[in-house]
């Protein structure tokens, strides 16, 4: 599915008076995908797509304007409070991008560093609320864990675990944000047996008789596994749970939005090696 498809799925029926400013739009398109010049089938209507969705995200969970009050003063004060979001976004993504190894504790002083977020979130309970910002936004951004944005307490960084087989637990303790992002990521065990890279090359990945939870995606769609393979079709938010097969119950978990797993195959994605 691509980009555009979200905005279905989330049941969004925004208007094109909606839309994303051009401005931000490229922007986005810059931090997220890693050579867009190579990725010529990613649109703007798909990265529009996206922010929308994002926006949506923030919507259902009352968020945006928890979130906007993290931000400076100086970051966009004449955008509305969802697009300033979305230029935080951007900006942890070219973040993440650069360094992986970067902590939430990192990019929050990167941003304070660049007047996007608040001077007073340096420590404390400001700094606790734009950490869980930042772990939030984090989560719209490479898909690897659904975050609770609608929980209120600063104390934990808590996810949405849905019906997803691949997550250990719901919250880590704030304290968790110094460490290197993707390392709290796996603690959740959110990047399950995700491979970025094609290993096609492998065979023994490919036979299920000793793998049973690894399946390259080129050899198998949904309607084949479903008429002949007999699986029930899980569709999940999730990357970690992409490709999960749980042959006792003769479920395939696979992640909807298969367009955002295509653009984070290249050099420089926002997704670990």
């Amino acid at each position: 599915m691509h980009f555009a498809g979200l905005l279905k799925v989330a049941g969004n029926s925004a208007s094109n008076a909606d839309a994303v400013p051009q401005d931000l739009q490229k922007a986005m398109c810059a931090g997220l995908v890693p050579d867009p010049t190579n990725q010529k089938h990613i649109a703007m209507q798909d990265i529009d797509a996206f922010a929308r969705f994002v926006m949506e995200e923030m919507k259902q969970s009352d968020s945006i304007s928890k979130f906007a009050s993290v931000l400076s003063s100086k970051h966009l004060p004449y955008r509305p409070p969802g697009e300033r979001l979305l230029w935080l976004l951007t900006a942890a993504a070219r973040l993440l991008a650069a360094s992986p190894s970067i902590s939430i504790d990192e990019i929050v002083t990167a941003l304070i560093g660049d007047e996007i977020v608040a001077e007073d979130c340096r420590s404390g309970q400001r700094k606790a609320e734009a950490v869980c910002c930042i772990f939030c936004v984090l989560g719209w951004l490479i898909f690897l864990y659904r975050p609770d944005a609608a929980n209120s307490n600063t104390d934990h960084l808590s996810i949405q675990t849905q019906d997803c087989p691949c997550f250990n637990g719901e919250s880590q303790s704030i304290e968790e944000s110094s460490r290197p992002f993707f390392e709290v990521v796996k603690v959740f065990n959110a990047l399950g047996n995700l491979k970025t890279s094609d290993d096609s090359s492998s065979q023994r990945d490919l036979q299920l008789e000793t793998h049973p939870r690894l399946l390259h995606p080129s050899l198998f769609n949904a309607s084949i596994l479903t008429r002949f393979g007999d699986l029930e079709i899980v569709w999940v938010d999730s990357i970690g749970s992409h490709l999960d097969l749980d042959i006792g119950a003769k479920k395939l978990y696979l992640f909807r939005f298969s367009c955002f797993l295509r653009t984070q195959s290249f050099a420089g994605s926002l997704l670990p090696s």
